[in-house]
Parts: C-alpha cells; sequence; structure tokens
C-alpha cells in the first residue's frame, strides 16, 4: 500500500482537520499533529528540504502556520483559563511554542555608570 501523495494544501487542511478533532482545552502537540497527519519527522525533514523537494518552502509555511495556530492556542488558553494558566505559559516559554519570557530583557547599553573622581576616590567606599 503507497502512500497518498502530499501536497501543502492537504498539509493545511490536515493540520485544520487536526486542531479541529481535539478535544476543548486538550493541547495540540507537535507529536500528536504528526500522527494525526500519518508523517514522521524524517518526512517532515525531506518535505522541508529544498535540495530534495522544489515545494519546500510551501511545506515550511504550512508547518509554521500549525505553530502559530498551537502558540495561538496557549495564549489565549493562559489568558482565559487560570486553572491551565501556569501550564501554558511554561509551554509557551519553549522556543517551539513562541519562545514567550517572563523577564524582560535589558539592554546593557543603558547601563547606569557611575564616575568617582575627587576627594577619596573609589577608596571613600571601603
Amino acid at each position: 500500500m503507497t502512500k497518498p501523495v502530499l501536497t501543502p494544501d492537504k498539509l493545511r487542511a490536515g493540520i485544520d482537520e487536526y486542531f479541529d478533532t481535539l478535544p476543548d482545552k486538550t493541547f495540540p502537540d507537535y507529536a500528536g499533529m504528526l500522527l494525526h497527519l500519518g508523517i514522521f519527522p524524517d518526512e517532515v525533514a525531506v518535505l522541508c528540504d529544498e535540495e530534495r523537494n522544489k515545494r519546500a518552502p510551501e511545506f515550511r509555511r504550512a508547518f509554521q502556520y500549525a505553530e502559530l495556530k498551537r502558540e495561538s492556542w496557549l495564549a489565549r488558553i493562559a489568558a482565559s483559563d487560570s486553572k491551565l494558566a501556569s501550564g501554558a505559559f511554561n509551554l509557551l516559554k519553549q522556543s517551539n511554542n513562541g519562545g514567550y519570557t517572563t523577564v524582560s530583557k535589558t539592554d546593557k547599553g543603558n547601563a547606569l555608570r557611575i564616575i568617582v573622581d575627587g576627594v577619596g576616590g573609589m577608596d571613600a567606599f571601603k
């Protein structure tokens, strides 16, 4: 039995179908999505490799679409369900789910520099 040919449009339709079939508040994980689609990670690599597949950019776009759907799902759960918010935020911190951060990044270029000139110099702080 040969596997049916997967096109970017069929992939995107399969992604939508996967999300639509999930029970309420069930996380749409990547592995579950691949199982639903009937494809394995090595096949994803081939689909997205331009040297082996001329439609690779379209397949990469479809997988990006799935990532955005997953990130959106997590963000909505985090904002709307206090019982699931902590877990959703932890998942959002993972790079494949959005790479959110709960700590602001500081720009080292705006650091305060103190120059001590005059009586005592640095010895005044000992």
